[in-house]
């Protein structure tokens, strides 16, 4: 907390562009719900390659479906090889 107002919190990478300080109005405790989402299953595991020379995982690609541009900068969406 920086004060009875503001709280500073710690972001995943894919929000560092945010500023990590929020309201506390804005803030809310995770409440876990699996009734929700209980009826989702989840997909199963898809054998993964390693790249011999570096030991990183390798993923393949089936098909590259549509293409978009944000910000002047393109996005993929892919189908992977042995997900739905």
């Amino acid at each position: 907390m920086i004060n009875q107002n503001v709280a500073k919190i710690t972001l995943p990478r894919a929000l560092l562009k945010l500023h990590p300080s929020f309201n506390i109005d804005l803030l809310s405790h995770f409440v876990p719900n699996p009734v929700r989402f209980n009826s989702r299953s989840a997909p199963e595991s898809v054998p993964v390659k390693l790249d011999e020379a570096t030991g990183d995982e390798l993923h393949i690609v089936e098909a590259l479906v549509k293409k978009r541009m944000v910000s002047r900068q393109p996005e993929w969406l892919v189908r992977w090889h042995g997900l739905p």
